[in-house]
């Protein structure tokens, strides 16, 4: 008996040390980084936990440009898009396309354009305001006014070369020329002012679009340029006699 019980402590123990020395001999097995930084990747694209380089974003405060590039864009807003790049760069505005396809735009289409303007340099005055003329055809929401009354409250541009460098005084013929180069230079301003206007004589705009547009009409009054400011207190005057 004493016998049998010796034989089966030895090949316990046995089997136990087996054990230890294939546990020291095998080593175990990396761990892959991958899932890690898939996790990582797929908390960082949601958008609302944080950004690439580790900093938190409040999704309440993402910037117009940023829920701009968030938005899908619909079959129909892409190609509305297409058919701008063309009209754009053939630069003729008069292009019947502006009328028979880009007539109403969705939000999709919509934020896209407000993006394509912020993106294009100030100099770009016709590709500018004709993106604000197609958008000031759609003003639906207080959002889109506010667009508006962003572009009014710009700087007005100074120079057709650059906009933040002033040119020199002129007379004569040239102080003519000048002026008619003011206007080109507010093109972009005036368009947003006509669109305005023509939205307030929509009888049927609603009382939201009415008010937002006071504002914007009354926040424009206090333009850097004399020439937008008096025009937006025409505006006002008249809608808003009170």
């Amino acid at each position: 008996m004493r016998k049998r019980t010796l034989f089966f402590l030895l090949i316990g123990a046995t089997v136990l040390a087996v054990l230890a020395v294939s546990q020291w001999l095998i080593p175990s097995a990396p761990v892959s980084p991958s899932n890690d930084n898939q996790n990582a990747k797929t908390i960082g694209s949601s958008g609302s936990s944080g950004t690439g380089d580790g900093q938190s974003v409040s999704p309440g405060k993402s910037t117009p440009d940023a829920q701009a590039s968030e938005v899908a864009l619909t079959p129909a807003a892409q190609h509305q898009l297409q058919v701008l790049d063309e009209i754009l760069q053939s630069k003729n505005d008069n292009d019947p396309r502006l009328d028979r396809e880009l007539r109403t735009l969705d939000e999709s289409a919509k934020a896209a354009l407000r993006a394509k303007y912020r993106s294009m340099p100030p100099e770009k005055l016709n590709e500018r305001g004709t993106l604000v003329f197609l958008l000031g055809r759609n003003l639906n929401s207080a959002a889109d006014v506010a667009f508006l009354q962003g572009v009014l409250e710009e700087r007005p541009c100074l120079s057709l070369a650059d906009c933040s460098k002033s040119e020199g005084a002129a007379h004569g013929e040239e102080a003519h020329l000048e002026s008619l180069d003011e206007t080109t230079l507010l093109y972009v301003q005036l368009a947003a002012l006509d669109r305005l206007e023509a939205r307030l004589a929509d009888p049927q705009i609603t009382p939201e679009i009415r008010q937002a547009t006071l504002a914007a009409l009354r926040a424009t009054e206090g333009s850097q340029s004399a020439r937008v400011a008096e025009r937006a207190r025409r505006i006002r005057q008249h809608y808003f006699p009170s």
